[in-house]
């Protein structure tokens, strides 16, 4: 899996039981970090989810000879930030009438 931490800018790969590794969820550039309980309620079971979905993809493969293989991959392109209501103006850019 790749994590790409937004602090730092440093992109890392972990791969099978690193996942489970104490320091999996801390970026090793600049020690930016994941919660342990996001990580561990979050991210282990989506990556597992993954990991057995392409498993079962293979083992289909496999298993019928007229089954094409394929592989899933989830990448995203930005993080999908929203900001908090308290930040939101919706008259920012209207003219001043005082």
């Amino acid at each position: 899996m790749k994590v790409k931490c937004y602090h730092c800018k440093g992109t890392y790969r972990l791969y099978g039981d690193m996942m489970h590794h104490q320091t999996a969820n801390i970026c090793p550039f600049c020690g930016a970090e994941i919660r342990r309980s996001v990580w561990e309620h979050c991210v282990l079971p989506a990556w597992g989810l993954m990991e057995d979905t392409n498993r079962d993809l293979q083992q289909e493969y496999t298993g019928y000879p007229d089954t094409q293989l394929f592989q899933i991959e989830y990448q995203t392109n930005k993080p999908r930030v929203h900001k908090a209501m308290t930040d939101y103006n919706p008259y920012k850019d209207c003219p001043n009438i005082d």
